[in-house]
């Protein structure tokens, strides 16, 4: 960039340029955002001006900012009225927050409508007593939304309390639990029929305030996350998103990589926009389009073999959208776990998309795949081939390890193979999922790298590294290559030369603490385009008026 003042000059005795790389500088000078020149304090003087603010930052080690390379900002909120069911644990602590819930329907409806049960232990309770919620709620209507937004539960009275022509919409893409001695229990909902009963029952669809969203932001900033990728955009979203953006500075707003919902047999909407990118000054893109081909594990939707019915958008129809975005400048998204899922959305990627050498160096739109949990051998090389990103959550893992081992132990040599897709040269991004496993950047790379894939396998003896990621590779995957994910666009992941000033001030080095305390590191403050966003600063009268004072 060329000789002028600099705005800012940041100094601290351990500043890393790169996370995952070793070396460090001691002052980084910033302009209009954007770092101009890395180094030594002293190779900064001509940059110097009686305006330039020079900030000593605290600390131990000043690394760039983190990507969240699949976020839910936007959806999946406990909303006024709903009974937050996040706690429960067992049929007992279930049927007290019921019990609790009598007489406090959501605006004067008459359902009650639970939000954030655990999936699989949804799944185990109303499959152990089918008319459990009837004999709960008696007469009043009620459904239970799971926590990974891929399903609900319905009682019996909630079922007939639905107007006809959406049950009618609903055959074959619910199914009822039944009773011994055939009598029909409650009635389960997942993917295209979640939405239409989201869509039908009063109180029960989750649209977000500005204010929540704004929180959601703060909370992730507040880990060190300066660009989240949020994984679910709906159409009536963007207004709100625009609105933020054109209302609040990077600090408050952060960087966000929106992925629009093509909802199955509803995604006309999009063919009537243009792909956005870097909107207010490298802020908000809206250039990705988002299909989901299966569900989830917890759910049951998870599309693992090739007899099974695809519970989300049918292959066909996937096809046309990814002709659609290949033609129109759009990124591809595809929400894909369940190996069958991958296989087919690799299958239309390497049909439809020309391949490139590597996303490092695409002159099209990287494609991706978001979750990839269970991934064949031969489909890691191919995604390399055709130069698909995937979008990985590690925190995953916990979350659905007990309930791999207990019903799918078929699935567990292609479960979860972070190491093989980098070895087969996959560039990886790692993301939270949040809020279904928290946004904590440091705790999904200590899972990457620790053992816990060792233990899901069950080979203790084995060399660690084996079963996990090495620690600059997370570091990378968690920076750059979300970065990379995102286009580049929204900050690169480096505190380089042209980049945005994105960066984090921790307590300890994540490449040389011990495994275990990488998920424990701190993040003291995060700057985004040289704005302390974390923590908020809070400015007198006096400071307001002064240029010169942060």
């Amino acid at each position: 960039m060329s000789v002028g003042p600099a705005d800012i000059i940041y100094r601290h005795p351990r500043i890393k340029p790169m996370a995952y790389a070793r070396v460090s500088v001691q002052a980084v000078a910033v302009r209009k955002g954007r770092v101009i020149r890395m180094g030594r304090f002293g190779e900064m003087r001509e940059l110097l001006s009686p305006a330039t603010r020079v900030i000593d930052l605290d600390g131990e080690f000043v690394l760039p900012a983190f990507h969240d390379a699949h976020i839910h900002l936007l959806h999946l909120h406990h909303c006024d009225g709903q009974l937050e069911l996040g706690h429960v644990e067992d049929m007992e602590g279930l049927k007290s927050s019921l019990a609790s819930s009598q007489g406090n329907a959501h605006n004067d409806s008459p359902w009650v409508i639970g939000w954030g049960l655990k999936a699989d232990l949804a799944h185990r309770m109303m499959t152990a007593n089918p008319r459990f919620l009837d004999e709960v709620m008696g007469d009043t209507p009620c459904m239970l939304r799971t926590k990974d937004a891929h399903g609900a539960w319905l009682s019996r009275a909630g079922v007939n309390a639905l107007d006809g022509a959406i049950l009618k919409m609903l055959e074959g893409y619910s199914s009822y639990l039944e009773e011994p001695g055939g009598s029909e229990g409650c009635l389960h909902v997942t993917e295209r029929a979640f939405g239409m009963v989201l869509s039908a029952v009063p109180g029960a669809d989750d649209k977000t305030t500005e204010s929540q969203l704004l929180h959601r932001i703060e909370q992730m900033v507040e880990q060190g996350v300066a660009v989240g990728h949020e994984a679910m955009v709906e159409q009536d979203d963007i207004p709100l998103l625009k609105g933020i953006f054109e209302k609040y500075p990077v600090a408050e707003t952060a960087r966000l990589h929106g992925m629009m919902h093509a909802r199955s047999g509803s995604w006309d909407w999009l063919k009537e926009r243009e792909p956005e990118f870097a909107l207010y000054g490298g802020r908000l893109s809206l250039g990705t389009v988002k299909v989901f081909l299966d569900g989830s594990l917890g759910s049951g939707t998870a599309w693992m073999e090739p007899d099974e019915q695809p519970m989300g958008m049918p292959p066909e129809e996937f096809r046309e959208v990814a002709k659609f975005c290949l033609e129109h400048g759009f990124q591809l998204a595809v929400h894909a776990i369940g190996r069958q899922a991958v296989r087919v959305a690799i299958d239309v990627m390497e049909e439809v998309r020309p391949h490139v050498p590597t996303p490092y160096r695409a002159t099209l739109p990287v494609w991706r795949i978001e979750h990839a949990e269970f991934v064949e051998h031969a489909d890691v090389r191919r995604a390399a081939d055709v130069g698909i990103v995937l979008s990985v959550q590690p925190l995953h893992l916990l979350l659905d390890s007990e309930l791999l081992k207990e019903q799918h132990p078929g699935h567990l040599t292609v479960a979860f193979p972070w190491l093989e897709f980098t070895e087969g040269g996959v560039p990886l991004a790692l993301g939270s999922d949040g809020p279904v496993t928290p946004c904590m950047p440091f705790k999904n790379i200590e899972v990457a790298c620790g053992p816990a894939r060792r233990e899901l396998f069950g080979v203790h003896d084995a060399p660690l590294s084996l079963h996990a990621l090495a620690r600059d590779l997370a570091l990378h995957s968690h920076t750059l290559g979300g970065a990379v994910a995102s286009l580049g666009k929204l900050g690169s992941g480096m505190l380089t030369v042209g980049q945005f000033a994105d960066f984090i001030v921790v307590d300890d080095d994540p490449l040389k603490c011990p495994t275990d305390r990488v998920g424990k590191i701190k993040v003291l403050e995060t700057w985004i385009g040289a704005q302390r966003a974390f923590p908020k600063i809070v400015r007198t009268k006096m400071q307001r008026t002064d240029p010169g004072r942060i």
